[in-house]
């Protein structure tokens, strides 16, 4: 929901698993049932950490910290995002996701995301570029 970034649904179909957003809870769909989670504060979904990153009022030094819901994890989770303004005009942001962190690189004029870094696991790096 753009006015508020709260999600309403989320699907990974590589997965199997479904989220339904509603109030004050979330319905997680698996192909062996369904499961109705509590939620404890007014989450963004992790996986539209992408698209939250395209609107917010990015400048130096912005840092911001929201809950999340992983729905693969089945859990709450506090992300701290951090944007710092690079010489050429955009934005490296570094997202922390609980121990994990991702960088992000967007263009400052037209909110592309450029490139993803993060590092799974130790001595391995993924890297995304468009």
């Amino acid at each position: 929901m753009a006015s508020t970034n709260r999600p309403l649904s989320v699907e990974d179909s590589g997965g199997g698993v479904r989220a339904v957003y509603a109030g004050d809870h979330v319905i997680i769909e698996r192909e062996g049932g369904e499961r109705r989670i509590s939620l404890h504060h007014v989450p963004v979904d992790t996986f539209s950490v992408e698209l939250l990153l395209r609107t917010l009022p990015l400048e130096g030094g912005y840092v911001q910290s929201f809950h999340a819901f992983n729905v693969l994890k089945e859990e709450e989770q506090l992300i701290e995002i951090h944007a710092d303004e690079q010489p050429d005009g955009s934005f490296k942001v570094r997202v922390e996701f609980g121990a994990m962190t991702q960088w992000y690189w967007i263009r400052t004029d037209t909110r592309e995301l450029l490139k993803q870094s993060s590092e799974p696991a130790p001595g391995l790096e993924m890297e995304f570029r468009r």
